[in-house]
């Protein structure tokens, strides 16, 4: 069996498992999602400065 072929296995039970759990599956995909959107805010509410020499 192939490295990838092993991989997608792997991660296709992983993702079935955490889809018994539908909140914690929820909250896995929408935490990153939401940190960024944080980042990005913070970004446009202090943009970066530029520094003369």
């Amino acid at each position: 069996m192939g490295f990838f072929t092993q991989l997608y296995l792997l991660l296709w039970k992983n993702f079935t498992y955490r889809r018994r759990n539908k909140i914690q599956l929820i909250v896995e995909l929408l935490w990153p999602l939401f940190l960024f959107l944080i980042l990005i805010s913070v970004r446009r509410s202090h943009p970066p400065y530029k520094q003369s020499r």
